[in-house]
């Protein structure tokens, strides 16, 4: 069995694998104003905490969606930030499937 270290490890580098193959990817797409950032701590907090340290900037995530109404349709991460955030956020839904469908929806906490 794997330590809780190992697979912390593990968690991270395939998180940071990912964001630079995103991070080229818009790069390639001519999305040359793009920031990633691997947090660590309450995911909430450290999202809101970053969105607000970056005025004038859009936050946008993932969601799953894993229980209740509003969680169904963004995930209950995304539910918080989009209670708390004072910056636009943009939740991206994997389950989405048709062309017109792929664009994210943005979601202003401040409308």
């Amino acid at each position: 069995m794997k330590a809780r270290h190992d697979v912390q490890y593990a968690e991270e580098a395939e998180a940071h694998r990912y964001l630079i193959g995103l991070r080229q990817r818009l790069a390639d797409e001519g999305n040359r104003n793009v920031e990633t950032a691997e947090l660590v701590g309450p995911v909430a907090n450290q999202l809101i905490q970053l969105a607000t340290s970056h005025p004038g900037s859009v936050l946008v995530m993932g969601s799953h969606g894993q229980s209740g109404l509003v969680r169904a349709v963004v995930g209950s991460v995304a539910a918080e930030v989009m209670s708390r955030a004072t910056t636009p956020v943009v939740i991206v839904s994997r389950h989405r499937t048709s062309d017109a469908e792929k664009g994210a929806g943005v979601l202003d906490p401040n409308s």
